[in-house]
């Protein structure tokens, strides 16, 4: 499956004359000890025009004005969490994080100028349009889940939602990091307080909620 052309995979009516480095963010969350190697901070945007029947995030998929945030803000947060709890990587998921691809790019830019290196991004689409549209991407991307979440194709592999998807690793000095995290069979699951009970964070086996009420 590959991406729409830059930048029409969100709505025109929501993103007409917005500045290109404005994200949707649905939340953020650290420490993170869940989707990726090691404690991170995680990022959570929003909008997302997959669908897939089942998706784990699916008040994610709709983005809204309020949802706007600027890519300097959200790095400055991102830097500062990363100081704060000790986390030595960043994952991004979503929503789609390509939804508002050059807004994610100067936020991914701003991450790595604050010295934040290990950079893990989710995407429902496949890692070969993603290159073709936006070549960018491994230079300010360390490593890529791709592919859309099938809900007919579960999997044991605790770093997927379902059969199908693919772990790319573009940083050469990141690959057995990397691999130890795709090899370890752990599913960390970490709960936390959200509006209306508790989120988990990670990815629940095919069949268990993503929320508890």
């Amino acid at each position: 499956m590959d991406p729409p052309d830059s930048g029409k995979t969100a709505s025109r009516g929501l993103t007409e004359g917005l500045p290109e480095d404005i994200l949707f963010l649905g939340f953020t969350h650290a420490p993170l000890a869940a989707l990726g190697p090691g404690i991170r901070v995680g990022v959570w945007t929003k909008g997302c025009g997959l669908r897939c029947p089942g998706c784990l995030a699916p008040e994610l998929q709709a983005a809204a004005p309020e949802d706007a945030v600027g890519a300097a803000a959200l790095a400055r947060w991102a830097l500062e969490a990363a100081a704060g709890c000790g986390a030595s990587g960043l994952t991004v998921s979503g929503g789609e994080p390509f939804y508002r691809p050059e807004a994610m790019r100067a936020f991914l830019e701003k991450v790595r100028e604050g010295g934040l290196r290990d950079i893990l991004v989710y995407s429902g689409w496949r890692v070969q349009g993603l290159l073709e549209a936006w070549p960018w991407i491994p230079v300010l991307v360390s490593a890529l889940v791709d592919g859309p979440f099938e809900e007919s194709r579960p999997t044991e592999s605790p770093w997927k939602g379902s059969e199908g998807q693919g772990l790319t690793v573009f940083d050469p000095g990141l690959e057995g990091l990397y691999a130890r995290w795709r090899d370890s069979g752990e599913r960390p699951l970490q709960l936390v307080p959200f509006p209306g009970g508790l989120r988990i964070l990670g990815i629940p086996r095919i069949g268990a909620y993503d929320r508890i009420p």
